[in-house]
């Protein structure tokens, strides 16, 4: 295993400043039925892109990768508020299960974290089912997230169904019953555990580094202890919270502000999410920039990413645009048309005889899922044959010298 500390200093406000938010935020409440847990009931709290803020307004146009956020013990959704307001307006739908959040009765992992896999399957069923207003708005690619109670059963989920998902990012994560470090062995999925070296309720007993170790069959994982990180600031502490109240009992602390230790943890989670949820392979470079050039975290991270970005270019000859693509074995097509797809556009050459002028552009996706744009190209298609004019033209009288203007 190897271990890097670093002392150059880099800027993460990189993210709050260049990323600039694409969507408003839509928010439901949902309670569905499992009927193979004898209809157990799952509700939650879904905040998705939208056109306009506010509770049940239509999900914006677009296809969006889901993430399952499993929450702390004895702790509110509410409590990630920060979570939702970054990473939706970035054009990610985010799914807060609400169940086994009490302290007494105490909470049932094992149950949790088939909530969660439940929340995912479920969403992925209404992405088929023209009734639904999430019809046609999902990419295919999900994510479980958790933090402390939630993050262990984050691994409980992935360990049991991990088909379902590209990638698991965990907060403070905590040990479970059954343990999450046990089922860590099973995960063969890219990992992201990130911690608080000021974190006095999971750190004290080594949950999150111990998970991190029992991750043995990923094939790449990353560890981040952000110095002065607390267990709490992972979501907004709130004042009175189960985890704050928690927390009282810490003596010798000395947290971050809370403003700098949000800034760390989205610094690190969002390149990784844009990676691994939207093919972005650029933003690998991003994330493995601030995972070793940071002073502001420790760090260690096993296994090997391989990008490769394709490259691709567009050319036009008579309304036929052809491609040259590079980057890959295999590729995927998009053709679009003034930003919007081209329905059934999904070869490396298109007739835009077929569909009029306009700005085309050609995205591309290779065997890995990196995607890139080509640089779009203006169209202008005028023939004899689109005016309607067939044979020859004549024109007179021709009593013209040296130049004739029509």
């Amino acid at each position: 295993m190897h271990i890097k500390y670093i002392t150059t200093i880099i800027l993460t406000l990189f993210f709050s400043i260049s990323l600039i938010a694409q969507y408003s935020i839509g928010h439901r409440t949902f309670s569905y039925n499992d009927p193979n847990r004898s209809n157990r009931e799952v509700t939650g709290e879904m905040y998705y892109p939208a056109d306009s803020n506010g509770d049940n307004v239509d999900v914006a146009t677009g296809n969006f990768p889901f993430i399952c956020f499993g929450h702390g013990f004895g702790m509110a959704w509410s409590e990630y508020q920060v979570w939702w307001e970054a990473l939706v307006a970035e054009g990610y739908i985010l799914a807060f299960p609400t169940t086994e959040a009490s302290i007494v009765p105490f909470p049932s992992h094992g149950e949790f974290a088939t909530d969660m896999n439940f929340v995912i399957e479920t969403y992925l069923s209404e992405n088929t089912d023209s009734n639904s207003p999430f019809y046609q708005k999902l990419s295919g690619k999900n994510a479980l997230m958790g933090h402390s109670m939630g993050g262990g059963c984050s691994y409980l989920a992935a360990n049991s169904n991990p088909n379902l998902i590209e990638t698991v990012i965990t907060l403070a994560a905590a040990d479970t019953d059954p343990s999450a470090i046990a089922a860590a062995a099973g995960i063969n999925l890219p990992v992201l555990t990130i911690a608080g070296s000021e974190d006095c309720v999971v750190m004290a007993g080594g949950a999150p580094i111990d998970i991190y170790g029992g991750l043995t069959s990923t094939p790449y994982k990353a560890y981040i202890d952000i110095i002065g990180g607390s267990h709490c600031q992972f979501g907004i502490a709130s004042a009175g919270s189960a985890c704050t109240l928690g927390e009282l009992t810490c003596f010798g602390t000395n947290p971050m502000p809370i403003a700098d230790q949000h800034t760390q943890m989205l610094a690190s989670a969002q390149p990784w999410l844009d990676y691994f949820l939207k093919g972005q392979c650029d933003r690998w470079a991003d994330f493995q920039d601030h995972l070793t050039n940071n002073s502001a975290h420790n760090y260690q991270e096993e296994g090997t990413v391989e990008v490769i970005l394709p490259t691709v270019s567009i050319t036009e000859n008579s309304g036929i645009l052809s491609s040259s693509v590079s980057g890959g074995a295999t590729f995927t097509y998009q053709w679009y048309l003034d930003g919007s797809p081209i329905t059934g556009a999904n070869s490396d050459i298109y007739d835009a005889n077929s569909t009029g002028n306009g700005e085309y552009s050609l995205e591309v996706a290779n065997e890995m899922g990196c995607i890139i744009t080509s640089s779009s190209i203006m169209v202008s298609i005028s023939s004899l044959e689109e005016l309607g004019i067939s044979g020859s033209i004549q024109i007179y009288p021709t009593l013209v010298k040296n130049e004739l203007i029509i």
